[in-house]
């Protein structure tokens, strides 16, 4: 199969340049046949709103008055850039309006998983001040109909979900109320790690019922819908409920880029040849894609590796590309994206 994508995210600086310096960005991308841009409009962490306009959720103070979002889908429509606006769904920031609109949607994790999470998180009096319960029907119903303002004003190619996981396993007042009608006792102390199935069962369904919701809302307006998605599956499955070969299966998603950060070409390799064996993704339901890092929170690569990724990637039947993240690319990377499949 012919890799026939190359996409890049890009974080909120993109949407804070003058007309002249954002079109010099997206004509550089253009020139090395980006087919995708993932704008960052919902940080994780900055906690000062979003990066559009909305009547629904704070709106970052700094957010330049002309409406960049806007400029930055029509400019990026002119240089044939499809743009899917990034949306970190269930760790918004500490300080976002969600937590301001409901004071009890705070996740609690207390310890309950047996595999370690990577995600960084803020504690304040035993809550995360920065993740919110992702299974709270108030939550879901706040970030859907966000999500439904955004498109409907906006009108781009598609969206784009990230952080659409849990963190960990959540026991907020609602989870806990929920288990208690099995029978499950979600207290640290008295946890009985037998009931761990039943509660993973919960939470992906809780879970993956947000996605079907957010799928039947593009499919509405006709949009494409992908999401980043943590690379270890079935594993993250009892931390993160994150279920995603069985949301590319059901066909819930047009795209599913797992994010294979990793300075090691091997592990790259290996973890895409699994993947490529499961059987969901294989089902034509659903484009695979491999998300690589340029730069993240632990390094960079080179171009020579980069090149190298972009490679194993297209070799082993990846539908496309994407590279975190638009503002690390060097001159150098950018002509291997030009040159790459």
């Amino acid at each position: 199969m012919a890799m026939i994508h190359k996409g890049v995210w890009a974080q909120e600086d993109l949407l804070f340049l003058d007309s002249e310096r954002m079109d010099l960005r997206l004509r550089r991308l253009a020139s090395a046949g980006v087919t995708h841009l993932f704008p960052c409009v919902h940080r994780p962490a900055s906690g000062r709103g979003v990066n559009f306009l909305s009547d629904l959720t704070d709106v970052n103070p700094d957010y330049p008055a002309g409406d960049p979002m806007r400029e930055l889908i029509r400019r990026a429509q002119d240089h044939g850039i499809q743009t899917h606006p990034w949306f970190c769904l269930f760790k918004p920031g500490a300080g976002d309006g969600v937590f301001r609109k409901y004071p009890d949607s705070h996740a609690v994790f207390r310890g309950h998983s047996p595999y370690p999470e990577w995600d960084r998180r803020e504690m304040k009096d035993g809550r995360c001040t920065d993740w919110v319960c992702a299974l709270q029907p108030q939550v879901q119903r706040h970030l859907l109909e966000l999500l439904g303002e955004f498109a409907e004003r906006y009108r781009p190619s598609g969206l784009h979900l990230d952080y659409v996981r849990t963190g960990s396993v959540c026991s907020c007042g609602y989870c806990t109320e929920e288990m208690a009608r099995f029978g499950i006792d979600l207290d640290p102390e008295t946890y009985d790690p037998l009931n761990a199935w039943w509660w993973t069962r919960w939470r992906v369904d809780r879970l993956t019922g947000f996605v079907r919701d957010v799928r039947a809302l593009t499919r509405r307006l006709g949009l494409a819908l992908s999401a980043a998605v943590k690379c270890f599956w079935p594993r993250q499955i009892p931390t993160g409920a994150q279920d995603w070969v069985s949301w590319a299966g059901e066909g819930l998603l047009d795209d599913v880029i797992p994010m294979i950060y990793s300075d090691s070409d091997e592990f790259v390799r290996q973890t895409i040849a699994l993947h490529r064996t499961f059987p969901d993704l294989n089902a034509g339901r659903c484009q695979y894609w491999a998300g690589l890092k340029k730069c993240d929170s632990v390094g960079a690569i080179t171009a020579d590796q980069l090149r190298r990724q972009i490679a194993l990637a297209d070799e082993l039947g990846a539908g496309g590309v994407a590279v975190f993240r638009e503002n690390a690319l060097t001159d150098e990377d950018v002509k291997v994206l030009k040159e790459s499949l």
